[in-house]
This record gives structure tokens, sequence and C-alpha cells, in this order.
């Protein structure tokens, strides 16, 4: 009888121990997981900022190119000179981010932000003189920022160390949206979920430039 007792005793053992390694093993597994899900978390965060930042730079370079191109017209050719539509244009702009600056509704915009906001403010007022707007649109459809515009979000998504495949650029609603993304691989625990390498993307638009869709038509532009 005390043979059987001690069998007994000894296959309970042998069970405990096999219940506890198979838990300390699911244990493992659900920890990786997690792990692995926050890992997933944390660099979507990032694709948002790749993206948002992206579309910022692209949308300030636009700005960079219309400023650059209005300032030709005003001091290098003799008609600029002579009709000097848009004298004191700078002069403009930075009233207009003065006074943003002091509006409460803009206490959180970042100085690059308030700068494309006036510029965008001030263009949109010349826009509402009919002699202006046709002048101010005839210049700036001759404008070659295209290319200038995409390469510059190209470059800030690789600089926050985004991927370019997969990532797109769109013109829409009088904004430039850039979808990209970062990417994550998987931490592995017994060779499950080994190697495993997925690209997070996100979609972020720059500010609204109300003349936009004047000068770019609508439409979506592979950056990879």
């Amino acid at each position: 009888m005390n043979k059987d007792i001690q069998q007994l005793f000894k296959n309970e053992r042998g069970n405990i121990a096999l219940f506890v390694i198979g838990m300390l093993g699911l244990m493992m597994v659900l920890f990786v997981f997690v792990l692995n899900m926050g890992a997933a978390l944390v660099v979507k965060e990032k694709s948002a900022t790749t993206a948002k930042q992206a579309s910022m730079a692209a949308t300030s370079m636009l700005y960079k190119e219309v400023r650059q191109e209005i300032y030709e017209y005003e001091h290098e050719t003799l008609e600029g000179s002579i009709h000097a539509f848009f004298e004191d244009f700078d002069e403009k702009i930075s009233d207009e981010k003065d006074s943003l600056r002091n509006n409460s509704n803009y206490n959180d915009w970042t100085d690059n932000e308030l700068e494309l906001e006036a510029l965008d403010r001030v263009l949109d007022k010349a826009l509402s003189n009919s002699e202006l707007r046709i002048k101010l649109r005839e210049i700036l459809q001759n404008i070659d920022f295209d290319a200038t515009v995409i390469n510059m979000a190209r470059n800030t998504i690789v600089e926050n160390g985004g991927k370019l495949e997969g990532a797109t650029l769109t013109v829409k609603q009088n904004r430039i949206y850039v979808r990209a993304a970062n990417e994550v691989e998987s931490t592995s625990y017994d060779g499950l979920l080994r190697g495993i390498k997925e690209k997070l993307y996100q979609e972020s638009a720059g500010p609204k430039v109300d003349f936009l869709q004047d000068i770019w038509n609508p439409g979506t532009i592979q950056l990879n």
C-alpha cells in the first residue's frame, strides 16, 4: 500500500512539474505577444510622426517656392517692378504672423505652422483682388515646384527612419497628404514570430493651402 501511495505522489509531482513548465511557457508566449503589441504601438505612433513631418515639410517647401517666385517677379522683372503688386509682401506676412501669435487660438502652434498660416492668409487676401488674382495665378502656374516638393517629402520620411516603399503624396482638398510607414520587427521566443517585419502606415495632412488646386491637379504620387 505504501508503495502505491509513494508512486501516486511521484506521479502528482511529475504532473505538477509538467503543469508549471507548461504555464511558464504560456506566460513567456503571452509576454512576447504583449511586448510585440507594445512595440507595434510605438512604431505606429512613430509612423504618424513621420507622415506629419513629411506633409508639413512638403507644404513648407511649396510655400518657399511660391515666396521665391513672387520675390523674383517683383525684383527681377520689369513688369513686377512697375506694377509692384505684392509691395511689402514679407512685411505683410510678418504682421499677419504676429497677429496669429497674439491670438490664444494659436497658442499651441509651432513657429513654422504660424509662418505657413500667415503666408496662406496674405495670399488669400491677394486672391480676393481680381486683377491681382489673375497675375498671381499666372505666376504660380509657371512654378516648376512639384519635383522639389516631392523630394522634400521623400527626404523627410527617410530622415525619420521611415520606408519609401508604399509611401504616397496626395493632393486633395487643397492639402498635401503624405502616407508613410516605419517598420516594426517582432521579438521572438523559441523561434516563434522570428524575423517577422511589418510596415505600419499612417497618413497626415499639411495645413490647407487655398490656392493649391489652382496650380497642382488632385491626385496621388508614389514616393518610392
